[in-house]
Protein backbone atom coordinates (compact mmCIF):
# COMPACT_ATOMS: atom_id res chain seq x y z
CA UNK A 1 0.00 0.00 0.00
CA UNK A 2 1.30 3.30 -0.89
CA UNK A 3 1.01 6.53 1.01
CA UNK A 4 -2.10 7.67 -0.79
CA UNK A 5 -3.92 4.49 0.04
CA UNK A 6 -2.79 4.83 3.64
CA UNK A 7 -3.95 8.44 3.73
CA UNK A 8 -7.27 7.42 2.20
CA UNK A 9 -7.69 4.60 4.72
CA UNK A 10 -6.62 6.94 7.51
CA UNK A 11 -9.14 9.55 6.32
CA UNK A 12 -11.85 6.89 6.17
CA UNK A 13 -10.99 5.67 9.66
CA UNK A 14 -11.01 9.28 10.94
CA UNK A 15 -14.36 9.89 9.21
CA UNK A 16 -15.70 6.62 10.63
CA UNK A 17 -14.40 7.55 14.08
CA UNK A 18 -16.04 10.98 13.81
CA UNK A 19 -19.36 9.40 12.78
CA UNK A 20 -19.03 6.88 15.60
CA UNK A 21 -18.43 9.70 18.12
CA UNK A 22 -21.49 11.56 16.77
CA UNK A 23 -23.57 8.41 17.08
CA UNK A 24 -22.32 7.84 20.64
CA UNK A 25 -23.24 11.45 21.57
CA UNK A 26 -26.68 11.02 20.01
CA UNK A 27 -27.11 7.72 21.87
CA UNK A 28 -26.14 9.41 25.13
CA UNK A 29 -28.62 12.26 24.46
CA UNK A 30 -31.32 9.69 23.64
CA UNK A 31 -30.56 7.78 26.86
CA UNK A 32 -30.85 11.01 28.86
CA UNK A 33 -34.13 11.88 27.14
CA UNK A 34 -35.49 8.39 27.72
CA UNK A 35 -34.44 8.63 31.37
CA UNK A 36 -36.15 12.02 31.74
CA UNK A 37 -39.25 10.71 29.97
CA UNK A 38 -39.30 7.66 32.22
CA UNK A 39 -39.08 9.82 35.33
CA UNK A 40 -41.78 12.11 34.00
CA UNK A 41 -44.02 9.17 33.15
CA UNK A 42 -43.52 7.65 36.60
CA UNK A 43 -44.40 10.97 38.25
CA UNK A 44 -47.43 11.34 36.00
CA UNK A 45 -48.46 7.77 36.77
CA UNK A 46 -48.18 8.38 40.52
CA UNK A 47 -50.13 11.63 40.22
CA UNK A 48 -52.84 9.96 38.14
CA UNK A 49 -53.05 7.03 40.56
CA UNK A 50 -53.47 9.48 43.45
CA UNK A 51 -56.15 11.39 41.56
CA UNK A 52 -57.90 8.15 40.67
CA UNK A 53 -57.83 7.09 44.30
CA UNK A 54 -59.30 10.46 45.34
CA UNK A 55 -61.99 10.17 42.67
CA UNK A 56 -62.88 6.66 43.85
CA UNK A 57 -63.10 7.91 47.43
CA UNK A 58 -65.31 10.82 46.37
CA UNK A 59 -67.47 8.46 44.33
CA UNK A 60 -67.94 6.18 47.33
CA UNK A 61 -68.95 9.18 49.45
CA UNK A 62 -71.41 10.26 46.77
CA UNK A 63 -72.84 6.73 46.62
CA UNK A 64 -73.24 6.71 50.42
CA UNK A 65 -74.93 10.12 50.37
CA UNK A 66 -77.16 9.00 47.50
CA UNK A 67 -78.20 5.90 49.42
CA UNK A 68 -78.96 7.94 52.57
CA UNK A 69 -80.94 10.44 50.52
CA UNK A 70 -82.87 7.62 48.86
CA UNK A 71 -83.68 6.10 52.25
CA UNK A 72 -84.83 9.49 53.55
CA UNK A 73 -87.05 10.05 50.51
CA UNK A 74 -88.53 6.57 50.90
CA UNK A 75 -89.18 7.23 54.59
CA UNK A 76 -90.83 10.61 53.86
CA UNK A 77 -92.93 9.03 51.11
CA UNK A 78 -94.04 6.26 53.46
CA UNK A 79 -94.83 8.72 56.26
CA UNK A 80 -96.69 11.06 53.92
CA UNK A 81 -99.32 8.39 53.40
CA UNK A 82 -100.36 8.91 57.04
CA UNK A 83 -100.68 12.68 56.68
CA UNK A 84 -104.14 14.23 56.48
CA UNK A 85 -105.11 15.55 53.08
CA UNK A 86 -106.27 19.12 52.61
CA UNK A 87 -109.77 17.96 51.81
CA UNK A 88 -109.92 15.90 55.00
CA UNK A 89 -108.82 18.87 57.10
CA UNK A 90 -111.39 21.15 55.44
CA UNK A 91 -114.09 18.56 56.03
CA UNK A 92 -113.15 18.23 59.71
CA UNK A 93 -113.14 22.02 59.99
CA UNK A 94 -116.67 22.18 58.58
CA UNK A 95 -117.89 19.58 61.08
CA UNK A 96 -116.25 21.48 63.94
CA UNK A 97 -118.06 24.64 62.88
CA UNK A 98 -121.36 22.75 62.77
CA UNK A 99 -120.92 21.29 66.24
CA UNK A 100 -119.34 24.41 67.75
CA UNK A 101 -117.66 22.42 70.52
CA UNK A 102 -116.87 25.56 72.47
CA UNK A 103 -120.58 26.04 73.07
CA UNK A 104 -121.08 22.54 74.48
CA UNK A 105 -121.83 22.25 78.15
CA UNK A 106 -120.55 19.71 80.58
CA UNK A 107 -122.71 17.40 82.71
CA UNK A 108 -122.66 19.61 85.77
CA UNK A 109 -123.83 22.61 83.76
CA UNK A 110 -126.72 20.54 82.36
CA UNK A 111 -127.73 19.45 85.88
CA UNK A 112 -127.70 23.06 87.07
CA UNK A 113 -129.81 24.18 84.11
CA UNK A 114 -132.30 21.36 84.65
CA UNK A 115 -132.55 22.19 88.37
CA UNK A 116 -133.09 25.85 87.56
CA UNK A 117 -135.81 24.99 85.08
CA UNK A 118 -137.51 22.73 87.62
CA UNK A 119 -137.38 25.50 90.23
CA UNK A 120 -138.82 28.00 87.77
CA UNK A 121 -141.60 25.62 86.82
CA UNK A 122 -142.41 25.03 90.47
CA UNK A 123 -142.43 28.78 91.06
CA UNK A 124 -144.72 29.36 88.13
CA UNK A 125 -147.23 26.73 89.20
Amino acid sequence: MDQRDMDAVSAMVADFSSHLNNLEEKMQLLRERVSILSQTLLKQNDRLNNELSDIKSDLNKIKDNHEKLKETIDHVAFESSTFARKEEILSAQRFMKLFEPLNFVNEEDVKKIVLQMIKQKDIEE
